[in-house]
């Protein structure tokens, strides 16, 4: 069905000035099934003088096409008048409706635009559209013409039987019931739900994209169809997505990005399953995809992401696949938390916590030993936070890493935990040498947001630091419009065992060993005189004291006598080691509840160590540093490797390592390097694709003129 702004547009265009964009509304016009059949002679009228003979020709065909509609109209009223005569030779003749049925296609093939999206549902729904459409069928095919012309006949032929064989056009009518075409449209299962976005009819005034050929005006014609929209926009971006020229491709994917129409993500996971396309379109293809909230193909989502090699899509697919399939998808998960990528393990354990995904535990608690800290990291905060109380251990282990950047990222998962004993540690941060931590910690204690919190921020704002103290008073401030949040308190998981218990028990011991030690010195003889000199002699004391209630009887009182004076015998020695007393003091032992604060406030970072190289610049972050070094290997693998990791250093340290990148001999190092100084609007990046557009590599030149091209 189409809607009345779209019939409006079609009329309109009947007066444009384009011969291409009037003949294609005459056409659209007839395949209007809700607007009477006057009416468009009506409009059909406006170009049947047309001055191209080819507009005026096709305006005049339409309009006696529909003009033999019109007439046949009262024939099928004046058979309907009468049914006694037709209706008992119509149940006999109905085989006859295959044969009608097969010059329905060919007659319906030259009016319509579909004649196979026909289909035989819903027919009664339609019956008042019958009455004009049924008569296209003798209209559009002369040869039938002829046999049903004796229909003019009837009037003889109403005493006589003969003539209802020729009335049998009835039948037919059961055809033109089957263009519900909007049934047709239903049939597209889930595998192109794009279409239901993309199904929208384009603009007639759209141009052709096969006769567009240079690159500057596809450019525009994106630009164009990005700005304003019009109806179909959308095919013509995803068509020209597919486009072999990638300037091309990335800028349709940018602008379908920019959009922000989501209900293409189906269309997009389909460019995602071929391979052909580069990282960088694959990139903005999972952007598009990540940001939608549309929920995917399962089983076709698994197969893309098991079989996808570039590690930075495949950490972004495993979080729209854990989106979609919850915990259907556990054994997936569990293969991509085993992946040789620390980007996808990690990615992995951060989507299985925001989804809160269960039956990874296991897996995730064999993370804690992962050479790569990134995922340590995330492993012990999923666990700690899901009741594995041991996990904390890692965190605070990692805590004294010379590397600010995995001490930065301790401080985030603690703030994220956000318990007493991480805010335990947070205090202690705030004593770190580097300022970014303590600013760090200042952010989590406000993410924290409890009495404890709080109070750490207060006095946090007299630090001495005047950055870090005016950084604490606005966090202060904020808070207190916020309401306090209440303390957390994770519960320990079963299925983990009891470690939560595990923390408790380092610091109990301290406090009851010492006094135990003290009541087992006297199992020496020469230190028999110091039991009664220590507090816990009293309770052996008051042990005996409920038998006095059983002496209240005159009986059993004679049996416990004798017990008495026993206990009353050590207390006479107990008179001269008196002296002793000094050595009570002791007791005081029992205060170990001070142990405990030594082992939690971590020990201060050193400053991390630096690869050495002759001539190296000083980089800002040690990741930098790593990349310079592998550009400065002799094996062209290493270099490649760094290469592609430059795009995810920022700031300085990126444009130190393109500059050394462009300078070495592998082509497809500096045509990486082209590629990420195209999207830099910097003037360092324009003069460095100056001095590109002279290489000696022409695919290179070519990119770096394309590069300053769009940059003006």
């Amino acid at each position: 069905m189409i809607n009345k702004k779209r019939q409006e547009l079609i009329i309109q265009n009947l007066r444009s000035i384009s011969s291409e964009v009037r003949m294609k509304s005459i056409e659209q016009l007839l395949q209007i099934p809700n607007m009477p059949v006057p009416e468009k002679i009506k409009h059909l009228q406006v170009v049947i003088n047309d001055s191209e003979p080819e507009v005026s020709n096709m305006a005049a065909q339409a309009v006696a096409s529909l003009s033999g509609q019109s007439i046949p109209a009262p024939e099928d009223r004046g058979n309907t008048s009468s049914p006694e005569i037709s209706l008992p030779p119509a149940e006999p003749e109905v085989p006859v409706a295959p044969v009608a049925e097969e010059n329905i296609p060919a007659d319906f093939g030259a009016p319509s635009s579909s004649p196979q999206d026909f289909s035989e549902s819903t027919l009664p729904s339609i019956e008042p559209e019958i009455a004009v459409q049924a008569p296209i069928l003798p209209s559009a095919a002369p040869t039938t013409d002829l046999p049903t012309a004796p229909a003019a006949a009837v009037s003889p032929p109403v005493f006589v039987a003969p003539p209802p064989p020729p009335l049998q056009p009835p039948p037919p009518p059961q055809p033109p019931l089957q263009p519900p075409q909007p049934l047709a449209s239903s049939d597209i299962p889930s595998d192109s739900d794009a279409e239901v976005f993309v199904d929208d009819p384009p603009d007639p005034s759209l141009p052709n994209l096969a006769k567009i050929t240079q690159i500057p005006d596809m450019l525009a014609h994106i630009h164009e169809l990005a700005c304003n929209r019009p109806s179909g926009h959308a095919t013509q971006l995803l068509t020209m997505a597919r486009s072999g020229i990638e300037e091309v491709a990335l800028t349709a994917l940018q602008a379908l990005l920019n959009l922000k129409d989501y209900r293409v993500a189906p269309e997009i996971l389909k460019m995602l399953g071929e391979d052909q396309y580069s990282s960088q379109r694959r990139f903005l293809m999972l952007k598009i995809i990540m940001e939608s909230n549309r929920s995917m193909h399962v089983s076709s989502l698994e197969q893309i992401l098991m079989r996808e090699k570039d590690v930075i899509v495949k950490s972004g697919l495993v979080k729209v696949y854990a989106r979609s399939s919850g915990t259907a998808g556990v054994a997936t998960l569990i293969a991509c938390l085993q992946d040789q990528d620390a980007r996808v393990r990690a990615n992995t354990v951060e989507v299985i916590e925001e989804q809160n995904i269960k039956g990874c535990e296991q897996k995730i608690i064999q993370l804690l030993q992962d050479p790569e800290n990134r995922v340590k990291v995330n492993a012990a905060k999923y666990l700690v936070k899901n009741g594995y109380q041991q996990a904390f251990m890692t965190l605070r282990s990692m805590l004294v890493s010379s590397e600010v950047w995995l001490r930065d990222s301790v401080i985030f998962a603690l703030g994220e935990i956000g318990d007493q004993a991480s805010l335990t540690l947070l205090k202690a941060a705030l004593k770190d040498p580097n300022q970014g931590i303590r600013l760090s910690v200042l952010k989590a204690l406000a993410r924290i947001n409890n009495n404890t919190a709080r109070q750490v921020l207060k006095a946090a704002c007299g630090d001495p630091d005047p950055v870090v103290a005016q950084v604490a008073n606005s966090l202060f401030e904020k808070l207190k419009n916020t309401p306090i949040r209440e303390d957390i308190r994770y519960v320990p998981n079963a299925a983990f065992g009891a470690a939560p218990s595990q923390p408790a028990q380092p610091a109990a011991p301290p406090v009851q060993p010492s006094p135990s030690n003290f009541s087992q010195s006297p199992v020496m003889p020469a230190m028999a005189d110091l039991q009664p000199t220590p507090p816990v002699a009293p309770p052996q004391v008051a042990e005996p004291v409920p038998a006095p209630p059983p002496p209240a009887m005159p009986e059993p009182v004679a049996p416990p006598l004798p017990s008495a004076p026993a206990f009353s015998a050590p207390p006479p020695p107990q008179m001269p080691p008196q002296p002793m007393t000094p050595l009570a003091p002791p007791a005081p032992v029992a205060t170990p509840p001070q142990p405990a604060a030594p082992g939690l406030p971590p020990v201060p970072s050193s400053p991390p160590p630096r690869p050495s190289i002759p001539g190296m610049p000083n980089f800002s972050k040690p990741r930098s540093a790593d990349l310079y070094v592998k550009l400065c290997s002799d094996n062209v693998e290493e270099q490649r490797a760094g290469s592609r990791d430059i795009a995810f250093i920022l700031g300085d340290d990126q444009m130190i390592l393109l500059n050394k990148a462009v300078l070495l001999a592998d082509e497809s190092i500096r045509i990486n390097a082209v590629k990420i100084l195209s999207r830099k609007k910097t003037p360092d990046a324009k003069a460095l694709l100056e001095k590109l557009t002279s290489d000696p590599n022409e695919t290179v030149r070519s990119m770096a003129e394309k590069a300053l091209v769009m940059m003006k």
